[in-house]
């Protein structure tokens, strides 16, 4: 009986024991969530893919190279035998200052506390101001906005998609009439602090399709459509180097004209990829839904229905959860869409099916409007709530940046990866300027050479000239032709300029120390490969060069505080 007394208390809409527990329950996880970026520093466990493998030591060599505000002609001779200005991001992009302020590590753990915050802070007022306004769904506000905050967010995507509750809640804003200057000063800074191609353009869909409901329901737009018109001028201006290459062709012709986006459809997997998609999403925009919070909005769904009146919730939740059910479409390639953006795609080369980078915020919101709907059922589901809370708590730690590299993927730690100093060491042993020859990477990421400050004819970018991806092919041919696998995968993708062996695959691009691999019936054309200034080769596993003349071992480096033993090699031209 007094357990039950306590239990009705404890859930009350009123209750401040709820509430109490709540924000030093948020405040404990956020501190805990943040303490392995602020304490590790180099000791930490960062991303590999599309971070430490290209974004992290991109911005390095840019900052490097004193070419942050060049013209869009000049070249940064570091990467790919010299890389346009153009294909290296804008310098309006804030990203850059931490970079230059901080340095790498520091500015990483910068960008993630701003993420977790302003993840927070922009969830809250979204919910709080614009979506759920009953008395008794404040729970439901700060345990969304907290699980919504320490969400996997990837580094290079800074605020781009912790920051789009905060911006969706600015335009809104503006849309009831609150023409608060912090609210056009959010919308302003948001295309500097995030990335147009990959989440910004799908964002403005959002506000865009507001737009069109106010206008069918003639309703004033004018204050709201100068709020879209901003944050789409503010973009143009940020990524006017992408404006001035891919609309107004000024520049180089990027190797992605040359991408493949599949048009054919295949309707037993394309219903095995939306059913994979709509549960799992993307890496570079998890939102952690599948496990529990997927499963239960389709049960919800079943009694939601049926049971409860059409109010304002249950009508927010049909619209936010048929945008997930069209984005992971488009995803999949279901016809019309694939048809609509292959023609797209063949008059500009954008991946226009990232709609799916907007997961975070559209299962966080079906999340909140369904607990609130279920909350409207009965009182009793607050703790439907609470057991949510802890639950996605637990499997946002599970999936943390630190615990996932750590243990599941094995990767190592920063300071290992980039080995600064066994790098040292080969520049002491090779004891020639840098910027004097170029170096390439097997079984091992060039961006790590990259980062130790070699020039490279490899490399992982996502906008570079097609003339050198077609140069770069002529080198790994034979092993392209060896593996269909590979040849796909560089001939319709491309962004990885790698020195593949067909043995290696592309799986895998860590090798450990002590490995024993033996590389062995190498085909490269190494003669290009010299015609490209390539001087020594680093490899994490060791290549059998007794058939290649041209490929001389030197020695073999191993260090304490590196991930690798590199084996370098040096090409003689015959």
């Amino acid at each position: 009986m007094i357990i039950k007394k306590f239990c009705n208390k404890f859930l009350s809409a009123d209750s401040k024991v709820l509430s109490n527990f709540l924000y030093l329950y948020i405040i404990f996880v956020i501190i805990v969530y943040l303490a392995p970026y602020i304490f590790l520093g180099s000791k930490n466990y960062f991303t590999v893919g599309d971070n430490l493998d290209s974004i992290y030591a991109h911005y390095k060599i840019l900052l490097d190279s004193g070419k942050l505000f060049a013209t869009n002609n000049s070249t940064i001779d570091q990467a790919l035998g010299g890389l346009p200005r153009s294909s290296m991001g804008s310098q309006f992009n804030l990203i850059f200052l931490l970079f230059y302020l901080f340095g790498p590590e520091t500015s990483y753990v910068i960008a993630r506390i701003l993420m977790t915050l302003i993840g927070f802070f922009g969830m809250k007022l979204l919910l709080d101001k614009h979506i759920l306004k009953k008395k008794n769904d404040k729970i439901i506000i700060l345990s969304v906005s907290l699980l919504f905050s320490i969400l996997p967010f990837t580094f290079f995507s800074f605020l781009s998609v912790a920051g789009m509750p905060l911006v969706l809640y600015a335009m809104l804003e503006i849309r009831n009439r609150h023409h608060f200057l912090r609210n056009w000063i959010i919308i302003i800074l948001y295309p500097f602090l995030s990335s147009f191609v990959v989440y910004g353009f799908f964002f403005l869909f959002i506000p865009i399709i507001i737009l069109f409901h106010d206008f069918l329901k003639r309703k004033k737009v004018l204050p709201f459509f100068l709020s879209i018109l901003l944050l789409l001028t503010c973009y143009i201006f940020v990524e006017y180097r992408l404006i001035d290459q891919f609309l107004l062709g000024n520049q180089f012709i990027s190797h992605r004209t040359e991408k493949y986006f599949p048009t054919e459809f295949n309707l037993y997997s394309s219903i095995k990829k939306f059913v994979k998609f709509f549960f799992i999403g993307r890496s570079d925009a998890n939102s952690l839904h599948g496990l529990i919070i997927a499963p239960l909005i389709l049960i919800s769904i079943i009694f939601m229905i049926p049971k409860s009146k059409l109010e304002k919730e249950k009508i927010l939740f049909i619209y936010v959860f048929s945008f997930i059910l069209l984005a992971t479409i488009i995803w999949v390639d279901f016809p019309p869409f694939s048809i609509i953006i292959s023609t797209l795609n063949e008059l500009i080369p954008f991946n226009f099916k990232r709609f799916v980078t907007l997961y975070p915020l559209l299962w966080m919101l079906a999340l909140a409007l369904v607990l609130s709907c279920l909350q409207n059922l009965h009182s009793s589901m607050k703790l439907i709530t609470i057991c949510v809370l802890l639950l996605q708590t637990a499997n946002s730690f599970k999936n943390h940046e630190y615990v996932r590299n750590k243990n599941f993927f094995g990767n190592p730690t920063v300071e290992r990866y980039f080995a600064q100093k066994q790098f040292s060491e080969i520049k002491a042993f090779i004891d020639k300027p840098l910027n004097s020859f170029r170096v390439a990477s097997i079984g091992l990421n060039p961006s790590i050479s990259l980062f130790n400050g070699f020039y490279t004819a490899d490399g992982y970018f996502v906008n570079y000239p097609l003339a050198y991806k077609k140069k770069f092919r002529k080198v790994i041919e034979k092993e392209l032709n060896k593996s269909q696998d590979l040849k796909s995968y560089y001939d319709k993708w491309g962004n990885r300029v790698y020195l593949f062996s067909s043995q290696l695959g592309r799986k895998n691009y860590i090798y450990n120390s002590g490995n024993k691999i033996l590389l062995k019936n190498l085909q490269l054309n190494w003669e290009v490969l010299y015609n490209l200034d390539v001087r020594f080769i680093f490899s994490s596993v060791k290549i059998d060069n007794s058939n290649i003349r041209e490929l001389i071992f030197e020695k073999k480096f191993i260090n304490n505080d590196s991930a690798w033993d590199i084996y370098l090699y040096r090409i003689e031209k015959l």
